[in-house]
């Protein structure tokens, strides 16, 4: 068996949902951390959940990579990796509640 080396974290910046902003229209969370590209999302979102509160299942995952169209993580079970991530990257954390039987509220400013 060949020696494969583990992936390089990749330094991304995690921030609030956009609609929660601060008085000066800032994301009211913002940090750098490092992301290990062969987390499936629903490991990250596990460890997001002690950053910003919200439980991974009421989390919905915005990639914005330099250069790229915004893509949603909507697979748990993909790899983040798989979106493109490199230094500079963002990821943002909406929080979705739900409410009647089909209809999820999302803080989300996007579609």
């Amino acid at each position: 068996m060949a020696f494969q080396p583990t992936p390089a974290d990749i330094s991304v910046i995690i921030t609030s949902p956009a609609a929660i902003k601060s008085a000066n229209g800032e994301p009211s969370f913002v940090t750098e951390r490092r992301v290990t590209p062969t987390w499936t999302v629903m490991q990250l979102k596990g460890k997001l959940e002690t950053m910003t509160g919200v439980p991974p299942g009421s989390q919905r995952l915005r990639v914005k990579v330099p250069g790229r169209p915004d893509q949603w993580a909507d697979s748990d079970d993909q790899l983040i990796g798989d979106y493109g991530l490199a230094k500079g990257s963002e990821i943002e954390v909406d929080y979705v509640f739900f409410g009647a039987p089909g209809v999820i509220l999302s803080t989300s400013s996007g579609s």
